[in-house]
Formats: C-alpha cells, sequence, structure tokens
C-alpha cells in the first residue's frame, strides 16, 4: 500500500480559497446575460388586495393601488346662529366687526343647537376694526358660528380627498344584498317589490344613499302575458314611490347614486 502525504500550512488554506472565489467569480462573469437588467417586470410581482391576489401591473390598471390627494372644494356662504352638518371634513371661516365670535361642533346635533360647553370649540374677540376665526369640523358633525356683530361673513370650504379604494368593488366578493359601491363611488342598488295594492307603492332603501340617489329603473314582473302601467313617482337618498297598475305581482328595481 502506498501513501502520500500532503502537509498543508495556513497559507496555502488562504491560497486554495483565493483559487475557489477566482473559479466562482469568473463562472459568474463567463454566465452573466448584460442585456438583464436588475428588475422584476410589473406582471411577475404579485399582491393581494382585500383577500384576492392581482399582479402589480393588474392592481395598478383597475385602480387598486395609487392615485389619491385632496384639495379645497369651493366656498360656500352660510349663516350665522345656524346648525349645519358637514357632508365632508371641511373648514368653518368667518369675520365680522369688532364683537366676539364662538364656535360649536360634535356629533349630536341637540349639542350644537343649544351650544353646550362640551362642544364649544374655538372662541376668539375682535380687536382693532375686524376679527375672526377659522374652526375644522369633521365629516359627518354639525357646525355652528356665533358672530355678535350683524356686519359678518360666514363660509364652509370642504376638503375633498379621492384615494385609490382598497380592494376596488364594496364588497369585494359579491355574497348577496342590495348595495355595491363601485371604485369610483357610485353605488347601485337592486331589488323586487311585491305590489302590497294597485296605485303608489313605497319603497325603501335598507341603506340610504350617503348623498343623493340620481335615477330608478324598474321592470314589471307579470305571472302571464300582459303588460300594465308602472312609473316612479319620487325619489329621494332614502328610497323612492312608484305607480303600480291592476296587473303586474311587482316590479325589479334598480338605483343609482352616490
Amino acid at each position: 500500500m502506498v501513501r502520500i502525504g500532503v502537509d498543508l500550512k495556513k497559507r496555502d488554506f488562504v491560497w486554495i480559497g483565493l483559487v475557489v472565489v477566482l473559479l466562482c467569480v469568473g463562472f459568474v462573469v463567463a454566465t452573466w446575460d448584460s442585456s438583464k437588467a436588475m428588475f422584476h417586470d410589473s406582471e411577475d410581482v404579485k399582491i393581494t388586495i382585500g383577500g384576492t391576489d392581482y399582479s402589480l401591473q393588474n392592481a395598478s390598471d383597475l385602480g387598486l393601488i395609487g392615485g389619491g390627494g385632496c384639495e379645497l372644494g369651493s366656498w360656500t356662504t352660510k349663516t350665522k346662529g345656524s346648525t349645519y352638518q358637514a357632508t365632508a371634513d371641511g373648514f368653518a371661516i368667518c369675520w365680522g366687526g369688532t364683537e366676539h365670535f364662538k364656535g360649536w361642533t360634535g356629533s349630536v346635533k341637540s349639542d350644537v343647537d343649544n351650544q353646550l360647553e362640551s362642544v364649544h370649540r374655538v372662541d376668539d374677540k375682535a380687536y382693532g376694526s375686524t376679527g375672526g376665526l377659522m374652526m375644522p369640523v369633521k365629516k359627518g358633525d354639525y357646525w355652528r358660528i356665533y358672530i355678535q356683530s350683524s356686519s359678518y361673513a360666514l363660509y364652509w370650504i370642504p376638503l375633498e380627498c379621492s384615494t385609490a379604494p382598497v380592494g376596488g368593488f364594496t364588497p369585494a366578493e359579491y355574497a348577496g344584498g342590495e348595495s355595491v359601491t363601485f371604485p369610483n363611488g357610485m353605488i347601485m342598488k337592486t331589488g323586487y317589490r311585491v305590489k302590497s295594492s294597485s296605485g303608489n307603492n313605497a319603497i325603501s332603501f335598507a341603506s340610504e344613499f350617503p348623498t343623493s340617489c340620481l335615477n330608478v329603473q324598474v321592470t314589471e314582473k307579470h305571472s302571464v302575458d300582459e303588460v300594465s302601467g308602472i312609473a316612479v313617482n319620487s325619489i329621494t337618498k332614502k328610497g323612492f314611490n312608484i305607480y303600480i297598475g291592476s296587473n303586474p305581482d311587482g316590479c325589479y328595481w334598480q338605483a343609482w347614486g352616490y
């Protein structure tokens, strides 16, 4: 039997390590495709929004990510001593003569109507020829401004924001129910009404439109082949009234608003 011994010193391991590193670097350089940049295509990146998987590109195309921002809306003239409800976040701004200014805002209308101290938010007194104040108000809250002077100006200016909807539609997956909210804020409601009697029939939405109902469409349902009259009489954000003739069993309806 022949035995071969190799006496490796510490410096020999260093040289061997350098050789291995150089071989690995040479392999990477030899096989590197310089035409490929160091990034992933937007179709390769996957994200989950509202429990649904999308590619980054698809989510962007659908408007599920990105966008948004806020800006001030239009000035609206208001009257002192009156209570208003804010349809958006915004500011109540006033000025007047050398007198007192007070502002109240809160979620309970009667508290604001009665100018309770618990909802007394701002207070100022003019010094010099004129004075004024500005009071921020949350969406849905009530607000009221007192101005002692008879010479005054009072304005409301809303903060209008657009945000990219999370999950797109609300609900993201339809599982029954009356209402669907689209990514742009438009709301569709739909249902069926059994005729209670011939003549006027009132239909109330399960939940009212936040701002306004713009359009209602109705389709008659008959158990036999015949046509009878049906018409929409009035529309509010809470519901609508229809006139149904003697023959229909009821009607399918669809309402749009925001």
